[in-house]
């Protein structure tokens, strides 16, 4: 049985988190070292939160139980307050550019620095002490975020967990928007590494296969599985590159980060930009923002962006879907050169009617018809 260590992650950081307050009561000691612990596993929790929301809910509950405690009921409900209003001003204005600080973070860090730089008194250990307080206001952080992600789900994010990239399909039958058969079962064993690209003249048809391939569809029958274990609908293992795709809104180095968990330096953005020929967008966005439909760029340049992104990221599979061949030359050739460059390292599909793209694969079938066939 294949251990969601993930969730194993987000539990083991809940328990230290909930101890953490009492055994700096009990065993001030020992108070680092679960702390420590807390810390080693921090970044992989706050990049996945398979254990929310249980998880968040029980270290509130511990911090709160705790100030109500050692604090009194007044200093326990001032905290808890401050808590709820930081919990929704991270459910109104959520983190949407890598790890950066948001709003909430700034609101829990000042006014649990200005009580305790101006009422030291408040958070002196026979009220509760700092520590409890700290825990509460990032539960509650915690807590809002895992809420706003299930309805931001279908905005752009680091994998649900890390694969390495083999994937399958099994007897899959594909749905159209009718939820009606539109394929026959489907077969496809692919290597960590292998790149296909796969024929396709219609641009529903391939809307759709690209959906079920990342996870975002369910098949009418059979099943599409990530190194041996079935996907659910939901799950974020595959970079999608295809129109409509959504963008986060502000500026383009932002854009180029949203796929990781944190932004990336100077060097690597300039790395990005080469090697996807980002010039001509930056040029073409001046000091304009990017919208969460990517205007004000064209089509092409929108797709540039997409691709760029996957480059960075943790991304192990990646999909793409080719609006159509680009009429300009020169173009055409930069956006070839942006996929190819995007794919290495990476399990790759390309659904694309360019032979010439195609040409640059591995592997090579057709789809049409619904059947999917060595071309």
């Amino acid at each position: 049985m294949k251990i969601p260590w993930p969730m194993v992650a987000g539990w083991y950081h809940a328990v230290l988190l909930t101890a953490l307050p009492w055994v700096a009561w009990q065993r001030p000691w020992w108070a680092p070292v679960v702390a420590a612990g807390a810390l080693v596993v921090h970044l992989p929790v706050t990049r996945n939160r398979t254990a929310e929301p249980w998880a968040g809910v029980a270290v509130a509950f511990s911090a709160a139980l705790f100030l109500f405690l050692r604090g009194g009921w007044e200093i326990g409900l001032g905290w808890f307050l401050l808590a709820v209003l930081v919990a929704a001003v991270a459910r109104v204005r959520p983190r949407r550019d890598g790890s950066r600080p948001d709003a909430a973070d700034y609101l829990a860090v000042g006014c649990w620095g200005v009580v305790f730089a101006l009422s030291p008194q408040l958070v002196a250990f026979d009220h509760g002490g700092w520590l409890a307080p700290a825990v509460l206001l990032y539960a509650a952080q915690r807590l809002a975020r895992s809420g706003a992600n299930a309805a931001e789900s279908t905005l752009p994010g680091t994998p649900s967990r890390e694969v390495r990239g083999t994937l399958s399909l099994n007897s899959v039958v594909v749905a159209g928007p009718d939820s009606l058969p539109r394929s026959i079962p489907l077969e496809l064993e692919l290597r960590a590494g292998d790149s296909l690209a796969i024929l396709c003249d219609a641009p529903d048809d391939a809307a759709i296969l690209a959906d079920v391939l990342a996870g975002r569809r369910a098949p009418v029958s059979g099943s599409v599985t990530v190194d041996g274990t079935p996907t659910r609908v939901g799950d974020r293992l595959v970079a999608v590159v295809a129109p409509g795709e959504p963008f986060v809104p502000g500026g383009l180095n932002g854009n180029l980060a949203v796929l990781t968990d944190r932004p990336l330096d100077r060097a690597a953005v300039a790395a990005v930009r080469e090697a996807c020929s980002l010039t001509e967008v930056a040029e073409a966005l001046g000091d304009r923002p990017l919208g969460i439909d990517g205007e004000p760029l064209t089509a092409y340049h929108k797709m540039l962006v997409l691709v760029a992104r996957v480059i960075p990221s943790p991304y192990r599979l990646l999909v793409v879907v080719d609006p159509m061949p680009w009429v300009n030359a020169v173009r055409g050739e930069l956006w070839r050169t942006a996929v190819v460059r995007a794919s290495v390292g990476r399990t790759s599909i390309w659904i694309t009617p360019d032979r010439d793209l195609a040409g640059r694969a591995t592997l090579v079938m057709e789809y049409r018809q619904g059947a999917l066939r060595r071309a």
